[in-house]
């Protein structure tokens, strides 16, 4: 039997055949490293109707299986899981397969999500703390920044919320959802000269890299803000002084732009840039 159970067949069989190999193996000499795959075959037929004993089978291969086949299983266990509105039991999983494969961005994220789903700030906090440095690539770590951050907003710790997002824009300085998402807390929290001057940062650095796309976003966004802004004349006054030299580079732009949606339905590329550029 277990030399049947060393390559998986062509079927896989009934729960029962997978309980009598799976008994079988811990009983021989090898234990179940001779019938892993019925150990993995036999946890994922479990799960739909006993999830605790399909993870305890898991951990009991953790040390034989290999890292790709437990990862896989874990995160269809975990899945199972928080679709039965366990989400302590999907965390405990997840938790159990980020202490082998940390990086991996389909452990953290729904982990951190069922964190926040639970209300658990501080275990929130740990995945992000934790998982952040094992991140290489700049898109994965703004990933994580933005989710932090949302968590954050939701939280109503919105000066808690700035840091991530910055450190994302110091990572990614055309992450534009990352933009949007500090001016939105800038201005939630009433903060009109810092969202000037981290408009104004925003444009300079854009114009110094010859990021047009980033520029005119900024421009838009300024001019809204412009437009928007209390008319008490303290307050105009310090904001003419922080974005003095931008406001009517960044004007024109919001100008340009707002001409362009108008006219596009009117004209071609070529003959709207002719109308924009006429003197």
């Amino acid at each position: 039997l277990l030399k049947s159970w060393a390559m998986p067949p062509a079927r896989t069989p009934r729960a029962s055949s997978l309980e009598r190999a799976v008994s079988a193996a811990r009983s021989s000499d090898e234990g179940l490293a001779s019938a892993v795959w019925a150990a993995l075959a036999l946890a994922r037929q479990k799960k739909t109707d006993d999830l605790n004993a399909s993870r305890d089978l898991m951990y009991e291969i953790a040390d034989i299986a290999a890292l790709s086949d437990l990862v896989e299983l874990g995160i269809e266990l975990a899945g199972a899981a928080n679709e039965a509105e366990d989400l302590g039991l999907g965390a405990e999983i997840l938790e159990f397969l980020r202490g082998r494969d940390p990086a991996r961005r389909d452990i953290w994220e729904p982990l951190a999500d069922n964190y926040r789903q639970l209300g658990d700030r501080d275990r929130f906090m740990n995945v992000i703390v934790s998982t952040l440095p094992t991140l290489m690539d700049p898109a994965e770590r703004n990933a994580l920044r933005k989710q932090s951050a949302r968590f954050l907003i939701d939280s109503d710790s919105l000066a808690e919320a700035v840091d991530p997002l910055r450190d994302a824009l110091l990572d990614d300085p055309d992450d534009l959802e990352a933009a949007g998402m500090l001016e939105d807390v800038l201005r939630k929290s009433g903060d009109d000269e810092g969202l000037a001057d981290f408009l104004r940062a925003r444009f300079d650095e854009a114009r110094e890299r010859g990021n047009p796309e980033t520029m005119a976003d900024v421009a838009m966004r300024l001019g809204s803000l412009l437009e928007s802004m209390d008319r008490r004349a303290d307050l105009q006054l310090r904001l003419q002084r922080t974005v003095e030299g931008l406001s009517v580079v960044a004007i024109s732009y919001y100008g340009v732009s707002l001409a362009s949606y108008a006219l596009a339905p009117l004209a071609g590329d070529a003959e709207l840039t002719l109308l924009l550029l006429w003197p």
